[in-house]
C-alpha cells in the first residue's frame, strides 16, 4: 500500500531551551505548559468489548487457548493434595534425614530438632500437577515432568548434603528455615529448566558484540554489593533489637534476617549510585539529532489524533527536523481518516501516513522502519501522549556514542480506577526507582515499547523487531545491549499512555507480558553463556527467577490457607508465610520511600492494596504458564516452519534496508 506525505515545515536552528540539555518538565522553559490534550481522559470508556485483543495477543504455535477454569483447578488440586500429604510429612522428614546421615556417615542428633522436609514433596507435587494440566502431547508432558523431577532431585540432594556438613560444624541444617528456603530455590531452578527445555518457545539468536564493554560496570556492582554487606553488618549491630521488634508486625516477619536487610538496602544503593553518576555526567552530552517517530496504529480511533497532535506540540521547539510515520495496519474503524486529518493539521512535524497488512505490531514497526531516514528512531504507541521532555530528554543521550537505546517513564493517563492507581505505583517503583538503579551498571532488561528511542543503524543490523512473538520491546532492548551499547532509562522524561481499567484488559496485558518474558529469555539465552554484560549474565536469569517465584507463590499460598483452615499442619507455615511476607513487606517500604522521592504522595494511601494487585497479576502469570505449548522440539521448528522463518528473516531484512520494496495489495 502507498503512503500520504504532508509538506515538511522548514528546519529550525533555534538554540535548545536549556543549555545543559537536561530533561525537564514541560514547564521548565518558556513558562508553564499544559499537559498534552487527552491526559485525564479514560480512553477505554465506550470502546467495544474485546477491543484490546490484537494479532499480538497470543502468537500462533507458541500458545494454546485454555479454559478459565484450568488455573483455579490447578490451585485447588494443589491445596487438597498438600493437605493429603500433611500426615506423611513427619515420617518423610525422619526417613530423609536418616538417608542424609547414612550417606555422610553422620551420627544421630546432628540435625538437632528436625523441623520439616515439606517443601521437597510439595515441589514434586507441583511438578506432577503442572505436567498433568499443561497444554501439549502426553510425550512432551512426560518429558516436562521427568526433567523437573530429575533437576530438582540433583539440586536438592547436593544442597542438602552441603547443609548436612554445615550442621556437623554447628551451622544451619537442611530442615530448618534456611534449608527449606534453599529447597524452594532449587524448585524454582528445576521448574525453569523443565519449561525452557520442553516448551515450544522461539529459537535462540546469536548476537555478536561490536563494541567492547567497559569493566567499570562490574566493578561498580561489586562495590555496591560490598557496601550493602557492610551496611547490613552495621544495621544488625546497632539496630538489631529494633528489627526484631519490627519483625513481629504483619508483613514484616523475618525482616531481622541479614538477607532481607541486604535486599532492602541494595536497590537503594544502586539508585544512589545512579544519581551520583548523573550529577557527574550532567551537561556532558547536549547534541540533538533528527528523529523519525514511528507510530503503529490499529483500531486507534479517538487516540491517534491526540497522539499526533502531542507529537506536533513536542516538536515545536526542537532544533532538528522530525518526521512522524503513522503505520496503519488493518484497522476496521476510522483510524486512517483520523490520522490523515491530524497529519494535515500538524504545524511543526513532517507527517507520513503508511499502510500495511495486519500482521502484528512488530510487522508494522518494521514496515515503518523501512521508510525512516533519520538517525534516531523514536517508537511511540498510538495511545501514548508525549511531552516536550521526550525529545530533549531522550535524544540528548545519543550524544554519547556508546548509548544504543533510551526510554522514559510512561505514566497512566488517568488514575481514577483502582487498576490505574496500582499501575502508577508500579511505574514509579519499577521504572523511576529500580530501573533507574540498574542504569548505574548498564543492566536494564527492558525499555517499554510505548516510549523508546534507538539508533536506526542498530535496528537495521538486528534485522528489525522480532515478529510472531510477544515481548518484542524487551527482546530488542536485550539485543541492542548484546551488541555492546548502553541502555538508558531516564525517569525525568514523562509520557502518558493508556492503561487497563478493567480486569479483562489487565488480564490480556499481563498474560501477553508474561509470555513475552518467556520468549525474550528463549531468544537471548545465548547471551548468558556468551557473557555479554551484566544485562545477560545477571538480569536475564533474575527475570526468569522472578517469573517462576511468582508462579510458586500462589500454589503454596493456597496450600497454606487450606491447611490453616484445617487447623492442623506438619508444614512449617510460619516459616513459609514469613518468607513470603519478607519480600512483600520490604517492597512496600521501598515503594513508600519511592513515592515520597519521585512520585505522587497521594498514591501512598493506595500502597497497602498493592498486595492484592500483586496476587491478581501473579494469577494471570500462572494462567500464562498453563497456556504455553508443549507440542514440539523447543528451538527447532519443523522443516516447513524453518523454511518459513528463513524466508521471513530475508523479507524483513529487505523490508528494513529498502533493498527490495515489499508489495502489498498490488501497490508498492
Amino acid at each position: 500500500m502507498g503512503h500520504d506525505e504532508e509538506p515538511a515545515p522548514g528546519r529550525r536552528d533555534d538554540p535548545a531551551p536549556w543549555a545543559d540539555g537536561a530533561a525537564r518538565s514541560p514547564g521548565s522553559a518558556g513558562g508553564k505548559r499544559p499537559l498534552p490534550s487527552g491526559v485525564g481522559y479514560d480512553t477505554t470508556r465506550g470502546r467495544p468489548s474485546g477491543f484490546f485483543i490484537t494479532p499480538d495477543t497470543a502468537p500462533s504455535g507458541l500458545s494454546v487457548p485454555r479454559p478459565r477454569w484450568v488455573a483455579p483447578v490447578f490451585l485447588s488440586l494443589f491445596a487438597a493434595c498438600a493437605a493429603a500429604l500433611n500426615g506423611w510429612i513427619p515420617p518423610l522428614t525422619h526417613t530423609y534425614g536418616a538417608m542424609l546421615r547414612a550417606v555422610l556417615n553422620v551420627p544421630a542428633g546432628t540435625f538437632g530438632k528436625q523441623t520439616s522436609v515439606a517443601v521437597r514433596p510439595l515441589m514434586l507435587l507441583l511438578a506432577l500437577l503442572f505436567a498433568l494440566l499443561a497444554a501439549g502431547t502426553v510425550r512432551r508432558r512426560l518429558r516436562l515432568f521427568g526433567t523437573i523431577v530429575l533437576a530438582f532431585a540433583v539440586l536438592v540432594v547436593l544442597t542438602d548434603l552441603a547443609l548436612t556438613r554445615s550442621a556437623m560444624l554447628g551451622g544451619p541444617g537442611p530442615f530448618g528455615a534456611l534449608g527449606n528456603t534453599i529447597a524452594g530455590l532449587d524448585g524454582i531452578v528445576a521448574l525453569a529448566i523443565g519449561v525452557f527445555t520442553s516448551a515450544a518457545l522461539p529459537a535462540g539468536v546469536v548476537v555478536r558484540a561490536e563494541r567492547q564493554r567497559p569493566h567499570r560496570d562490574l566493578a561498580l556492582l561489586g562495590i555496591v554489593v560490598a557496601a550493602a554487606v557492610v551496611a547490613v553488618l552495621l544495621v544488625r549491630r546497632h539496630w538489631g533489637e529494633l528489627l526484631v521488634l519490627l519483625s513481629r508486625a504483619p508483613l514484616l516477619g523475618g525482616i531481622a534476617s541479614a538477607l532481607v536487610v541486604f535486599f532492602g538496602l541494595f536497590p537503594g544503593m544502586l539508585y544512589a549510585l545512579n544519581i551520583t553518576r548523573r550529577c557527574t555526567r550532567r551537561g556532558r552530552h547536549t547534541m540533538l539529532f533528527p528523529v523519525g517517530i514511528v507510530v503503529p496504529a490499529r483500531n486507534e480511533e479517538g487516540l491517534i489524533g491526540d497522539c499526533v497532535r502531542a507529537i506536533d506540540e513536542a516538536v515545536a521547539d526542537y532544533p532538528q527536523a522530525c518526521t512522524v510515520y503513522v503505520v496503519e495496519n488493518g484497522s476496521t474503524d476510522r483510524t486512517l481518516e483520523e490520522a490523515r486529518a491530524a497529519i494535515r493539521e500538524a504545524r511543526h512535524v513532517r507527517g507520513v501516513l503508511l499502510q500495511c497488512e495486519s500482521k502484528g505490531k512488530a510487522f508494522a514497526l518494521n514496515y515503518g522502519l523501512r521508510h525512516v531516514t533519520e538517525e534516531i528512531v523514536l517508537r511511540i504507541d498510538a495511545d501514548t501522549l508525549v511531552t516536550r521532555s521526550v525529545l530533549f530528554g531522550l535524544i540528548r543521550h545519543f550524544g554519547d556514542p556508546s548509548v544504543g537505546g533510551a526510554s522514559g517513564m510512561p505514566l497512566p493517563r488517568v488514575q481514577e480506577s483502582w487498576i490505574c492507581r496500582m499501575r502508577a505505583l508500579e511505574v514509579y517503583y519499577q521504572v523511576g526507582f529500580k530501573r533507574a538503579g540498574y542504569n548505574a551498571v548498564d543492566a536494564i532488561g527492558v525499555l517499554p515499547g510505548a516510549l523508546v528511542a534507538y539508533r536506526r543503524d542498530l535496528l537495521v543490523k538486528l534485522h528489525g523487531f522480532a515478529e510472531g512473538v510477544n515481548g518484542e520491546d524487551a527482546d530488542m532492548t536485550v539485543r541492542v545491549g548484546r551488541l555492546g551499547y548502553r541502555i538508558v532509562s531516564d525517569a525525568s522524561v514523562r509520557a502518558y499512555t493508556e492503561m487497563p481499567s478493567t480486569f479483562a484488559y489487565l488480564r490480556e496485558q499481563r498474560m501477553r507480558w508474561a509470555r513475552g518474558t518467556y520468549h525474550m529469555l528463549a531468544r537471548n539465552k545465548s547471551g548468558i553463556y556468551m557473557l555479554q554484560g551484566l544485562r545477560c549474565v545477571w538480569m536475564l536469569p533474575w527475570a526468569g527467577f522472578i517469573m517462576f517465584r511468582r508462579l510458586m507463590m500462589l500454589p503454596f499460598a493456597a496450600a497454606g490457607i487450606f491447611l490453616v483452615l484445617l487447623n492442623h499442619s506438619s508444614v512449617p507455615l510460619q516459616e513459609i508465610s514469613a518468607g513470603g511476607a519478607i519480600f512483600l513487606g520490604v517492597q512496600l517500604i521501598q515503594m513508600t520511600a519511592c513515592m515520597v522521592l519521585l512520585g505522587d504522595t497521594r498514591l501512598i494511601a493506595s500502597i497497602p492494596s498493592y498486595l492484592i494487585f500483586r496476587l491478581i497479576v501473579s494469577f494471570y502469570a500462572l494462567e500464562t504458564l498453563l497456556t504455553l505449548a508443549f507440542t514440539q522440539t523447543p528451538g527447532r521448528p519443523s522443516p516447513s516452519r524453518k523454511r518459513l522463518a528463513g524466508t521471513t528473516r530475508k523479507k524483513t531484512t529487505r523490508l528494513i534496508q529498502g533493498l527490495s520494496p515489499k508489495r502489498l495489495g498490488g501497490a508498492t
